[in-house]
C-alpha cells in the first residue's frame, strides 16, 4: 500500500492580512484573542506614531474639568493630578477582559507609584454586549484598593461625550474616537504638553511611561522634549 503526503503551501501574505480582515484585533474579535496572545501582531496593524500638543502656560481649561470615581462616587478635579505624569485612557467594557486590563494598568502604576497617575474611563462599546457579565464588570470598576483611578462609565463619542474627552478630541482634532482601540493620553506634570498614543501594546506604553516619568520630572518647569521617542 502506498501513502501519499500532500503539502499545501499558503502564501505568507495570507496570514499577514487575515487578522485585520477578520477583525481579530478589535475588542469583539475572538474575544481579544489577538490582543491578549499576539499583541505584537495587533501592534503592527493598528499602531500610529504618537502625536503631541502643547498648550500655553495660562490655559487652565483642562484643570477646570472634573471626573467621578466609580469605587467611591467621589468627584475629582483634574487639578488634583497636577504635578504627576498623568495617563488618561478609554477602556471598552468587554467580558473576561476588563478586569485583566485594569490589572495591567495597576501593574504599570506600581512601577512608579509616587510619580504616576492613571485614569481609566470605561465605556460601552457599540458592537459588544456585556449583559451576561455586566455585574462582574461593574464590580471590577468599583473594586476597592486600586491605586489607579477607574472612573464611572462615560461616552467617548456623540453629544454626551464626557468633557475630558471632548477637550482631548478637540486638542487632537479627533472628530470621533475609534472604540476598537485604546487611546492613551499622557499629560506632563505641569499640564503644558499632551501626547496621544493609539493602538500601542502594554510593553510599548510602559516604555513611554518610563521615559516620561524620568524625563518629565528631570525637566519639570521646562518640559523640554516630550516626544523624544
Amino acid at each position: 500500500m502506498i501513502f501519499s503526503v500532500v503539502f499545501i503551501l499558503i502564501p505568507h501574505t495570507t496570514f499577514r492580512i487575515l487578522p485585520k480582515e477578520r477583525g481579530d484585533c478589535k475588542p469583539g474579535g475572538r474575544p481579544y484573542f489577538m490582543q491578549q496572545n499576539c499583541p505584537d501582531a495587533c501592534h503592527k496593524l493598528t499602531y500610529r506614531p504618537p502625536q503631541t500638543r502643547k498648550i500655553s502656560d495660562d490655559d487652565e481649561e483642562f484643570y477646570e474639568l472634573s471626573v467621578k470615581e466609580a469605587s467611591t462616587g467621589r468627584k475629582r478635579s483634574m487639578e488634583d493630578f497636577e504635578g504627576y505624569v498623568t495617563v488618561i485612557v478609554n477602556a471598552a467594557r468587554v467580558c473576561d477582559y476588563s478586569d485583566v486590563y485594569y490589572d495591567s494598568l495597576e501593574h504599570m502604576h506600581s512601577v512608579h507609584p509616587y510619580a504616576l497617575e492613571i485614569l481609566a474611563f470605561p465605556f460601552d462599546h457599540p458592537s459588544i454586549s456585556i449583559e451576561e457579565c455586566r455585574d462582574a464588570i461593574e464590580a471590577s470598576e468599583k473594586k476597592k484598593g486600586r491605586k489607579i483611578h477607574v472612573m464611572e462609565p462615560i461616552e467617548i463619542n456623540g453629544p454626551k461625550t464626557h468633557p475630558v474627552f471632548k477637550y482631548l478630541k478637540k486638542l487632537f482634532n479627533l472628530e470621533e474616537m475609534d472604540p476598537n482601540f485604546a487611546h492613551v493620553f499622557f499629560v506632563t506634570p505641569d499640564g503644558n504638553k499632551f501626547e496621544l498614543h493609539y493602538g500601542a501594546t502594554y510593553n510599548a506604553l510602559k516604555q513611554f511611561v518610563d521615559h516620561h516619568v524620568s524625563g518629565d520630572y528631570t525637566e519639570f518647569g521646562d518640559p523640554g522634549n516630550f516626544a523624544d521617542l
